[in-house]
């Protein structure tokens, strides 16, 4: 096994970071030494996990030109969760995006906004069709079918390989949202902590075989 240990040690030597540099937390990046393996992020609900990686994401994109961003979400639905990205791009509050501001009047497009905002969006809007093609938003309905855990791995794999190829790309930064909401399939008699433990086992094992991808999975 030691056969070619010095050549490929090698491979890194000299480089600044050996992951993926998120280009918007460069003290974390130094830290992490890039995004890269595989990462939980756990907190209570509300505290900020999903936008905290969305932002990474939309940071990893535009600075990194050989990764692509697949963010999987299996909470919210596909349009939920383009509302959550024009959120981050545009830096217009999510409920604000939503429901307008109190504020102001409706216009002639019939958005209740002040032309400061207006302007964010558009801005924000073209920022974020720039980055698209190297986007993918995955839901429930692309894990569909009573799978297994390890058949989730699977497709996820498969899914996140097919959108390399399709966007040209060599890494992709991936999220999954989140732990619990994973299928168990079979094993829906095993107690908490071993359903737990499969689901674990199952994205360490997406995450080796897809190599110098890294995956993050959202837990609360």
């Amino acid at each position: 096994d030691l056969e070619g240990f010095e050549e490929s040690i090698a491979e890194t030597h000299g480089v600044e970071l050996i992951g993926i540099p998120s280009g918007c937390f460069p003290r974390l990046d130094s830290m992490l030494d890039g995004w890269q393996g595989f990462g939980v992020l756990a907190a209570e609900p509300g505290i900020g996990k999903t936008t905290l990686l969305l932002q990474t994401g939309l940071g990893i994109v535009p600075t990194n030109e050989d990764a692509a961003f697949v963010f999987v979400s299996l909470e919210m639905g596909r349009t939920a969760m383009m509302r959550r990205l024009v959120s981050q791009t545009t830096r217009i509050p999510y409920r604000t995006l939503r429901k307008g501001e109190k504020d102001q009047d409706e216009g002639e497009d019939g958005l209740h906004f002040s032309e400061q905002t207006r302007s964010r969006l558009r801005r924000g809007l073209e920022n974020l069709r720039d980055l698209a093609p190297r986007i993918a938003i995955l839901d429930s309905e692309d894990f569909s079918g009573g799978i297994s855990v390890e058949e989730f791995g699977e497709r996820l794999v498969q899914r996140v390989e097919a959108f390399k190829a399709k966007t040209g790309c060599s890494r992709a930064f991936v999220v999954v949202d989140h732990l619990g909401k994973l299928p168990t399939g079979p094993q829906a008699n095993l107690s908490t902590l071993e359903r737990d433990d499969a689901k674990i086992s199952a994205l360490l094992s997406a995450q080796r075989r897809l190599g110098s991808d890294p995956i993050v999975v959202i837990s609360q």
